[in-house]
């Protein structure tokens, strides 16, 4: 459960040297639930958490991510302004590519695509995207909640994006917060990712990413749950495959 883990305040590289081994895994691990609000996603960031995610889907366990999406400037507008569907705007933008750049040579290797796939086809994974109601503006939202099974949360704000590049390699700083010790900055993280989830914010347009590109992700799955292994040594070895 969450409440065994003995979690610092705050994080950063000059306290932390390995963000995922020492907070990540841990925390996803326990949970039942992971809600993420980021400006940029990558499939790389799920490999990153591979062990984590392993006992997240063993435990029954689903992801809920809110990311941001550029559109010109002009789509923007007309889609505030209702004169444009958003859907057929995200989905005209984002072509044939997913909601972010994938290295085409790491597919194979690491099976980032594969895993993405599986967790939409399963719905394990709701993805929404975040359209900025100023103009110029972009949805820089970093925060994110934890849930285990007897509802105790633990949610953390900070710099980093959901990215092999924040989780591994860049200089970043989070602060945690418990909800059976912080219920007020928790819940304010809390009520924050659901405002944004169920498209209550003043400040953003948050819409399912399109039907059609949804489909397009579990034409692609594959049959079988790709099978996850522990990487660190600190951890038990964890294996998602059919009992999943």
């Amino acid at each position: 459960m969450l409440r065994d883990l003995n979690l610092q305040p705050f994080y950063s590289r000059d306290n932390c040297s390995d963000l995922v081994e020492q907070f990540f895994v841990p925390t996803l691990s326990r949970s039942v639930r992971y809600d993420r609000a980021s400006y940029t996603f990558s499939p790389e960031a799920l490999i990153v958490a591979a062990a984590g995610l392993a006992g997240l889907i063993r435990n029954g366990g689903a992801m809920r991510l809110v990311c941001h999406h550029q559109l010109p400037k002009d789509v923007v507008k007309a889609v505030i302004e209702g004169h444009r569907a958003a859907e057929d705007a995200i989905l005209e933008s984002m072509a044939s590519r997913m909601l972010t750049e994938v290295d085409q040579r790491d597919l194979v290797g690491l099976r980032h695509l594969g895993l993405l796939t599986w967790l939409v086809k399963e719905g394990r994974l709701e993805i929404k995207v975040a359209i900025p109601r100023l103009e110029g503006g972009i949805f820089h939202q970093k925060i994110g909640i934890f849930t285990d099974e007897r509802g105790d949360g633990i949610a953390f704000s900070g710099s980093l994006n959901e990215s092999k590049l924040g989780w591994l390699l860049n200089d970043e700083s989070m602060s945690v917060f418990r909800s059976w010790e912080s219920q007020a900055h928790f819940g304010g993280i809390a009520e924050e990712f659901e405002r944004l989830w169920e498209n209550r914010s003043d400040s953003t347009l948050v819409v399912p990413i399109p039907e059609a590109l949804r489909r397009n992700l579990i034409d692609f799955a594959p049959a079988e749950p790709p099978v996850l292994r522990e990487q660190k040594a600190t951890y038990a070895t964890e294996e998602v495959g059919r009992k999943a």
